[in-house]
């Protein structure tokens, strides 16, 4: 297919995500890429919030800035197949746990804490955007909460030359499991809506796992928190600030080389908390909470960071900063490492590398897109023509398999990927039920 370059990203049971890159015929440069998800067995259609759209289309639009999420610019439904496909933006250098995480643990690496201040800034302003989601007929006081807001969920892109140009920039992704709430939801919807979003073990916020244990189950109050005459709220809610506990624990794991230790070999029946894996986490946050102040596990991380992470990590939602609050504290310890932030750390008169990702980490983007200067000076695509998405694009089964080299314009880019992204998929699917 000329000028169309393919490369599976991903691949499971529900679906399988695909890099599409278009290439301008003349130059062979890249000039613009989509990942394009295709999910099997139509996985979260219908949903309690739209019978057409899928889970996690729906709950991008809700979101306005973008800054530090994962855009998702269109879908196409395939009822013929019984699958749907979104199109997304590429982030190009992986995710949080592949590409930092693993490897700064596997080395025993600690990584700067100008780094810890900066994604913990992305991922305040990712809570905030989906604190004030859009759209019609939206409660006022609605909120997104992600649910399986973890390290795996977190990606990266390639850095902003005028803001933190050593750094990554992380945004958040894959909303398919997340929920839409407000404070005055009934309690029993509320419920039904938590236990059918996707979460993982060891990675659930204090509420959310409430709401998915059985009626009798032991709980207890951390030893932190328990004071005289103290009881726990007998209708636990998911709030605006379950998102910031999980942007907490992420900072804390990166913080703290302790690992968590989890329940190994246990099979946990759907939508129901294994209460052994929050203990284990309970415990860690425990460990974490002792060894901050001891100067020896973290000794080279601020108390000012150490307390905002317990802050988020705060049994109680109504203790916690509000992502609100947590954008504009960050922002405040953010200015105390002002070179990391501006193009000067890339002036090796002004900076000595001090605070630079550990040269052992390659984070390449391997597609770069590649732009050209019209005459007035601009950057344009190489051939003028960035992939489009239309506002519609047929949902009729089998459309879009087909479509030739000299087609154009939005059509045609959906034809192109389509068509060789069916062949792929259909392939995948045969090899996974044999496998």
């Amino acid at each position: 297919m000329n000028g169309h370059v393919l490369r599976l990203l991903k691949a499971g049971g529900q679906g399988c995500a695909v890099l599409f890159v278009k290439v301008d015929p003349k130059s062979q440069m890249s000039v613009d890429r989509v990942v394009v998800k295709e999910t099997y067995d139509m996985v979260g259609l219908p949903n309690k919030y739209s019978s057409t759209e899928p889970l996690e289309f729906y709950m991008s639009k809700r979101l306005s800035k973008k800054t530090n999420t994962v855009n998702i610019f269109a879908y196409r439904l395939n009822p013929g197949r019984d699958s749907y496909r979104m199109y997304m933006e590429y982030c190009a250098l992986g995710d949080l746990t592949d590409k930092l995480e693993q490897p700064y643990r596997s080395r025993g690496l600690a990584f700067p804490e100008p780094y810890l201040w900066k994604l913990f800034l992305d991922l305040a302003q990712a809570c905030e955007d989906m604190d004030n989601p859009v759209g019609e007929g939206l409660h006022k006081d609605s909120f997104i909460a992600h649910v399986d807001f973890k390290p795996e969920n977190v990606f990266m892109c390639p850095p902003d030359k005028d803001n933190f140009p050593k750094y990554p920039i992380a945004k958040l992704g894959d909303f398919g499991g997340a929920m839409l709430s407000h404070p005055h939801e009934r309690w029993l919807t509320h419920r039904d809506k938590t236990n059918r979003c996707f979460r993982t073990n060891g990675s659930v916020a204090p509420e959310v796992y409430r709401l998915g244990l059985d009626s009798g189950d032991p709980h207890e109050i951390p030893r932190r928190h328990r004071a005289p005459g103290l009881k726990l709220p007998r209708d636990p809610r998911v709030t605006t600030t379950t998102n910031v506990w999980n942007a907490g624990l992420i900072i804390g794991e990166l913080m703290f080389r302790e690992p968590l230790e989890a329940p190994k070999n246990h099979v946990v029946p759907p939508h129901k908390e294994d209460i052994r894996y929050y203990t284990a986490r309970d415990e860690w946050i425990e460990k974490f909470n002792l060894c901050k102040d001891d100067n020896v596990s973290m000794p080279q991380y601020s108390a000012r960071l150490k307390n905002l992470v317990m802050a988020c990590l705060d049994y109680f939602p109504e203790n916690r900063p509000t992502p609100a609050k947590l954008v504009e504290l960050v922002k405040a310890a953010v200015n105390h490492h002002p070179i990391m932030s501006t193009a000067d750390c890339l002036k090796p008169d002004l900076y000595n590398g001090r605070y630079d990702l550990d040269r052992s980490i390659r984070l390449i983007d391997e597609y770069p897109v590649h732009r050209s200067k019209n005459q007035d000076g601009d950057y344009d695509m190489a051939d003028g023509a960035s992939i489009s998405f239309p506002s519609s694009y047929s949902a009729e089964a089998g459309a879009g398999e087909s479509g030739s080299d000299e087609e154009t314009g939005p059509e045609a880019d959906f034809a192109a990927v389509d068509a060789m992204l069916g062949m792929i998929v259909q392939g995948f699917k045969q090899l996974w039920r044999n496998f």
